[in-house]
């Protein structure tokens, strides 16, 4: 696969747990024509070379949440942005009960990478008091316009902050993005208060058991520069000051569509059509819960403790 990418524009990395080089193994060559590569020390999935720091800002234009970016594997696809709607996930509220607070009035949250605010205006209206970053300056006007949020157009690492300030953080589709998500850590644990929460999602790697060099993760999205498991993400952020990881997985299940041919002539026969759309919710609903049961769903969820 011929990369889109000059050498010139390409840098070389260690890898951000254990800070080897040179101990990386080859794990499959993406569309752009990039490389991830896996530490045979820790585990650790993640692209080397990769695009340096001015040609992975230009990813993050307007396009990148509007859907136009898809066309490039770049960003939020349009149907994915079209469905999604102002709410706390169902995995994040999970996590947030199994550290015991199912009340957030009066706590201070912020969510880095708050895109539009979907999540965290329903915070806002829960009570907390909130604040937002948001790299994508459209995306931090339509937060404050279309809810009245605080939200900073800046990088989270730009951003001066009050230390062991806020009782919760969350990172949503975060971390894969980062340049040092060891950096990014550090600095979280540095302005929670001690026995904050941070909460992150990811897409999880351990996925790739299951899917292969055919996992989605390798094939949309070319802008993520890190694959996380719960080991490596939890050993990371246990490195960087924190503590008692609860993991949930989201599973992302896609049933091929019944050819045309076939669904003609299923319609011809009454009943059939309703019965085998029932089967494919069950055979969906199943799938879904052995891929959580062994960690290999689509998605991962960590939350984290502050030491």
């Amino acid at each position: 696969m011929k990369s889109i990418w000059r050498p010139s524009e390409l840098e070389t990395v260690n890898c951000e747990i254990c800070g080897t080089k040179g101990c990386a193994e080859n794990v499959v060559v993406r569309g752009d024509g990039l490389v991830v590569v896996r530490c045979q020390r820790c585990g650790l999935a993640y692209l080397s070379p990769r695009p340096k720091r001015q040609f992975i800002e230009k990813f993050y234009d307007s396009s990148y949440f509007s859907g136009q970016g898809s066309e490039i594997k770049v960003g939020y696809s349009r149907e994915y942005y079209d469905t999604l709607q102002a709410s706390i996930p169902q995995q994040l509220l999970q996590i947030l009960h199994k550290f015991g607070l199912q009340n957030i009035s009066g706590l201070e949250v912020l969510e880095v990478g708050c895109a539009t605010g979907l999540t965290l205006s329903k915070f806002h209206q829960g009570g907390a008091h909130v604040l937002g970053i948001e790299p994508v300056e459209e995306a931090a006007k339509t937060a404050r316009e279309l809810f009245g949020l605080r939200v900073i157009n800046s990088t989270f690492e730009d951003v001066p902050l009050e230390c062991n300030k806020f009782d919760i953080i969350i990172a949503l589709e975060v971390i894969e993005h980062l340049l040092s998500p060891k950096a990014f850590l550090e600095k979280c644990c540095r302005v929670l208060r001690p026995g904050g929460l941070i909460v992150i999602s990811t897409p999880n790697y351990k996925a790739t058991e299951l899917f292969g060099s055919k996992w989605r993760g390798f094939h949309t999205s070319f802008e993520h520069l890190y694959f996380f498991d719960s080991h490596t993400l939890s050993r990371l952020a246990e490195n960087c000051g924190f503590e008692n990881p609860e993991t949930v997985y989201q599973a992302a299940v896609q049933i091929p569509a019944t050819p045309p041919i076939i669904r003609r002539a299923l319609m011809l026969v009454p009943g059939v059509m309703q019965s085998a759309r029932a089967v494919k919710r069950l055979w969906g609903r199943f799938i879904t819960h052995k891929r959580q049961a062994g960690g290999v769903a689509h998605r991962l969820w960590v939350g984290l403790q502050k030491r």
